[in-house]
């Protein structure tokens, strides 16, 4: 594990201490803090931006589940802190580690893991894996050559560490794991936020948190995040544009809806369902 120095490695070559204060900030400036977008959909100018804010990749005001500058700010923060093309967050760091697992696994493939691992990551390999045709080979990470001993060519996808591994501490040799060919090497680095390690920086691929811990910092927010190069992670989870093609003819039905509280509540002790409402069609 790398030493901490705030001197290195910022954006614009700047110090990582400076990055660390300064980045993620664009949306609100010239706020000092950053803004918070507290709703789960926005407002578009018209039926064709919506459309293709549908379809397109990386917007940050579409649906926030997709896109939230709150959230886009976060991870330009991390992807800037990580020396990453791009960053990914998600509502834990199980939910980032089982995204990267499920989004790189299918059944038959092979997994190489560590036993030196996070109790909740253990499980998802040792229980979730299994039963998804996944298999996954545990190695001792402490030992010089495991993992790449452990590779099965052509079938292993997934080399995954955790360094510092929680709760003992102990610790990858980074250098070697990147330099796997062939499977993605992704290392779990919550115990090490990157202004002390940064695996990009070895050659692992995937660098990711459960950013719950020290990079979230007060015990009040849980989240994970995932940094990596752009060809891994912008994956296209967006409708086709056929999908898109709403009718607008059932917004009247929709318009209704409203009526049909008031119409339940005078009528509560004789109906049990919406289709016992007079007038009422499917």
């Amino acid at each position: 594990m790398a030493s901490p120095d705030t001197r290195r490695r910022g954006r614009d070559d700047q110090r990582l201490d400076t990055t660390l204060i300064t980045s993620g900030r664009a949306d609100g400036h010239p706020a000092l803090a950053p803004t918070l977008y507290p709703t789960t959909t926005f407002v578009t100018e018209s039926v064709d931006e919506g459309r293709r804010m549908a379809t397109d990749h990386g917007e940050d005001r579409f649906y926030t589940r997709y896109g939230n500058p709150t959230v886009a700010a976060f991870e330009q923060a991390m992807a800037e802190l990580e020396g990453a093309e791009t960053s990914r967050a998600f509502s834990s760091g199980m939910g980032a580690i089982s995204a990267v697992v499920m989004g790189l696994c299918s059944s038959g493939d092979h997994i190489v893991t560590q036993k030196q691992l996070y109790a909740g990551t253990q499980l998802l390999f040792q229980n979730v894996c299994p039963r998804f045709g996944i298999d996954v080979t545990f190695v001792d990470a402490t030992e010089p050559g495991a993992f790449a001993d452990a590779v099965r060519p052509g079938k292993t996808m997934v080399v995954f560490a955790e360094s510092p591994a929680n709760p003992r501490l102990d610790v990858v040799d980074l250098d070697e794991l990147g330099s796997i060919a062939g499977p993605i090497t992704v290392v779990d680095s919550t115990f090490a936020p990157p202004i002390i390690q940064r695996p990009l920086d070895h050659g692992v691929q995937l660098s990711l948190h459960s950013a719950t811990k020290s990079i979230g910092g007060h015990n009040d927010a849980t989240l994970g995040v995932v940094s990596g190069s752009d060809e891994l992670l912008l994956w296209d989870v967006y409708l086709p544009p056929d999908v898109t093609n709403f009718e607008f003819v059932r917004l009247p039905d929709q318009a209704a809806t409203p009526l049909v509280p008031t119409q339940l509540t005078r009528s509560h002790t004789e109906l049990s369902t919406f289709s016992n409402l007079a007038g009422h069609h499917i």
